[in-house]
């Protein structure tokens, strides 16, 4: 059973995400202790400025209270909060909300392009940490294709802006025009590349990169004509800029309200605009109590005008109706994949079963010479292979239309069959519990093999 547990910023407010926030050194760590959990075979975490999401795989239910284990041993977050703030998903719904936010679809700033990357380095993180198994592993790789679908045939990311973009959009919808604007941006990364770029398109005569590394803020400084400064020397320019832009990937906030207040002391006049987009914040809430100085975090970007947004929105209804395809084409490869331990098992089932009785009725038989018991062999081992001919192909055909789920849970009531689980444990004959779709006695999803690519 596939499991999804996330907030964003829909669900739950800045303070909380920035709380969940992971940088990509500390993904892998995550998912290998979600995975350690006896419940799950395989884990992939997604962390991003608008959301933190964990998804497990595991035999039944249970993968998905790890999660909740995990969450409150590592964080003390209750289940009360949880069910205040953070969004659940499970089988169908998992797969389908993962597809949409790899195609933006779920993005505070609707076909919004840098998800797309974020959900691939996620993915590689956690494939390094070898966490994803057969599974997950086929989930993402369906996702990245379906999310470059709708990109490249809808239109959702025409005209899109990204965070970056909105930042800038931000500034512009304060000051109008940018070309007499001084702009301090901390941060030389990803984010702050993006940013830099709409910056000088824009035709801010002057940005000084101030980063922690010295030869990043240079490297990306050179690459968009600006100018670079060690990170001490950045922050004292606070006084002599408009625009302060934050977006490092820092745990906690590189700007106090202390160093605020002293540089409005050396200024001479004119407000100061702060927009932090990075989550965990950079800039301490406390300065927007400061006279003359403003503040937007992230979740302010989500007011930014966007002239473009109807067109897109037009778009995602087409990209909607293509994610639930894809949905249903890995449905059916999962169910496909799945119901291979079931033919499996159904095999030799038929195949001892044979066996059993040969050896039994060979004791009524005058003796057979080494070519009569050859011959008798395999005229049992060929029966037992036309009797399981149409079985065979029945539930593969199942599969294919998607009825497995109601199928499988059936025969392996009907012959007592006793299927090896991911986590090592014997999948029996109808335990009572419920799948991903609600039938009972468990669903092709619980005959999968091997948590890990090990079969």
């Amino acid at each position: 059973m596939l499991t999804l547990v996330g907030m964003n910023h829909r669900s739950a407010p800045l303070d909380l995400r920035e709380r969940l926030a992971l940088s990509g050194s500390e993904v892998g760590s995550v998912v290998s202790q979600l995975r350690a959990d006896p419940a799950v075979a395989e884990a992939f975490c997604l962390s991003t400025c608008n959301r933190v999401e964990f998804l497990v795989r595991g035999s039944n239910s249970e993968a998905g209270h790890a999660i909740d284990r995990y969450l409150k041993t590592e964080y003390d977050l209750d289940r009360a909060i949880l069910d205040r703030h953070a969004y659940r998903r499970q089988g169908r719904e998992a797969i389908r909300h993962l597809f949409r936010v790899a195609a933006g679809l779920d993005s505070m700033i609707l076909g919004e392009p840098q998800i797309l990357g974020q959900v691939k380095d996620a993915f590689a993180a956690s494939r390094d940490a070898g966490t994803t198994g057969v599974v997950v592993d086929r989930l993402l790789q369906h996702a990245l294709s379906a999310a470059k679908r709708a990109r490249s045939e809808t239109g959702i990311s025409r005209h899109a802006v990204s965070v970056a973009s909105a930042a800038v959009k931000l500034a512009h919808k304060i000051f109008g025009k940018l070309d007499d604007r001084r702009v301090l941006m901390l941060g030389a990364g990803k984010m702050g590349e993006l940013v830099a770029r709409h910056l000088k398109a824009n035709g801010v005569p002057e940005l000084i990169v101030c980063g922690r590394r010295f030869n990043n803020a240079d490297r990306a400084a050179r690459r968009f004509g600006a100018r670079a400064v060690h990170w001490d020397d950045g922050l004292e320019q606070l006084h002599s800029v408009d625009i302060v832009i934050g977006c490092t990937g820092a745990p906690r906030p590189v700007v106090t309200r202390k160093q605020v207040a002293r540089a409005l002391r050396k200024r001479r006049a004119g407000a100061l605009f702060l927009i932090d987009i990075a989550v965990p914040r950079d800039i301490e809430s406390s300065v927007h109590s400061l006279d003359n100085v403003y503040l937007y975090d992230i979740d302010a970007l989500e007011g930014v005008v966007d002239d473009n947004l109807e067109e897109r929105r037009r778009a995602a209804q087409q990209a909607e109706k293509l994610i639930d395809g894809e949905v249903k084409a890995f449905e059916r490869w999962r169910e496909a994949h799945d119901i291979g331990p079931m033919i499996a098992a159904l095999r030799k089932e038929f195949l001892e079963t044979g066996e059993r009785e040969l050896q039994r009725f060979r004791g009524r038989l005058e003796p057979l010479t080494e070519s009569q018991a050859k011959v008798l062999q395999e005229l049992t081992r060929s029966l037992t292979r036309k009797f399981l001919d149409r079985p065979t192909r029945f539930l593969r055909e199942s599969a294919t239309r998607g009825e497995s789920g109601q199928i499988a849970p059936l025969l392996l009531r009907a012959f007592e069959l006793e299927i090896e689980s991911g986590d090592g444990s014997s999948e029996a004959q109808g335990d009572g519990e419920r799948g991903d779709d609600g039938v009972t006695g468990g669903g092709p999803q619980r005959l999968v093999r091997g948590g890990r690519d090990d079969g």
